[in-house]
């Protein structure tokens, strides 16, 4: 029987893995693709065994044992899946498996389970990633990539732009009409361009930081690894060789010359093993920054008019403005997608015109209401 203090140590392991496999139960039942589904399936099982292990190493009975617990995590894991859909969680739950995987490496009593740990914490990362593999990705087409995914972040700000402005514009003059009070359009228009570019900033910059946060883990993470197991390392890039198509010898002759070269195997690793390119991790300031002036290139449009002028020559001319404005930017995204050209403008002009008369029609009826 293990003494008091070995007991509560053991007793901490086995909550923790019993808390493990209740998460990947629930997302197991919370993902609809089937293969994804079995992946959480056997990492559940494996914590099972883990528990186990522990279980009877402080005289529990294994079937006794809750393989569903609710602790703050689980139910932080449900509510997240519900909400958001399970992809939401891996992010987080990739921090918190790399966190414990040194957590057995000295204990005598989980030798197996460490390498297993380890294995789980790789697959989460992996899942985690939304990098498709580019391992060999020449600097012509990273740079044509990043510059394609510029365009395309700078189009969809504008876009987001002038139609939320347009609407709000519109519903406030729709407004305006029912109570005779215009002054508060111009108003509502600036207001609308703030509140929407700095959220649009404030989003990208959080959404991006949080994805290098996590990549530049990984890659920290593998660096580790490859100092610490090299010969586990040394494995896992000859299979990834393997894979591609090359011989046994031939991929065990080329991984070891790599792991021989610490700064370019951390380089093979981080991109043959996680699918990571380094350079394509972007800036969080910069992102916010675009996010901030395309979103105020957009929303500027419809608020120009009543700059110049104000009631219904301000409010035709605003319609025409944001309409010409929706064809063009639909227009640009239909070059950009290899649609037809004027099946883009038309299809922006009806959703972007349909929104600004939904508004309008909203804030005459609300406008009527209160006068």
């Amino acid at each position: 029987m293990v003494n008091k203090k070995t007991f509560k140590k053991y007793k901490t392991y086995l909550n923790d893995e019993l808390e493990a496999a209740s998460i990947y139960n629930i997302l197991a039942k919370s993902y609809i693709n089937p293969d994804k589904a079995s992946i959480f399936i056997k990492l559940a099982e494996s914590e099972i065994r883990h528990a186990s292990h522990w279980a009877k190493l402080i005289g529990l009975e294994s079937s006794k044992l809750n393989y569903n617990k609710n602790t703050i995590r689980t139910i932080y894991v449900k509510l997240v899946c519900r909400l958001f859909g399970p992809d939401k969680i891996l992010p987080w739950l990739a921090r918190i498996e790399s966190a414990g995987v040194r957590v057995y490496d000295n204990d005598p009593e989980a030798k197996f389970l460490s390498s297993e740990e380890r294995n789980h914490a790789k697959t989460i990362l992996q899942m985690a990633s939304t990098i498709s593999p580019k391992s060999h990705q020449s600097n012509e087409s990273t740079i044509k990539s990043v510059a394609q995914g510029n365009v395309r972040a700078a189009i969809l700000g504008i876009n987001d732009g002038l139609i939320s402005n347009f609407c709000l514009i519109m519903g406030f003059a729709g407004g305006a009409t029912a109570t005779g009070n215009p002054e508060y359009i111009l108003l509502a228009g600036f207001a609308g361009l703030l509140a929407g570019s700095l959220s649009m900033g404030a989003g990208e910059y959080v959404s991006v930081k949080a994805q290098v946060d996590l990549y530049e883990y990984q890659i920290s993470k593998e660096t580790e690894e490859l100092i610490l197991w090299p010969e586990e390392e040394l494995e896992e890039l000859k299979l990834i060789y393997m894979a591609k198509g090359l011989s046994e010898d031939l991929a065990t002759e080329t991984a070891q010359s790599i792991i021989d070269n610490p700064e370019s195997a951390i380089d093979t690793m981080v991109r043959e093993e996680l699918g990571l390119n380094p350079d394509d991790l972007g800036s969080p300031i910069t992102a916010s920054i675009t996010s901030i002036l395309s979103f105020t290139m957009g929303a500027i449009v419809p608020i120009i008019p009543f700059m110049l002028t104000s009631g219904n020559l301000a409010l035709i001319l605003t319609s025409l403005l944001s309409i010409f404005s929706l064809m063009i930017i639909g227009g640009i995204t239909a070059l950009n997608t290899g649609v037809n050209l004027l099946k883009g403008s038309m299809r922006m002009l009806f959703f972007g015109s349909a929104a600004a008369l939904i508004t309008y029609i909203s804030g005459t009826l609300i406008g009527v209401g209160l006068s």
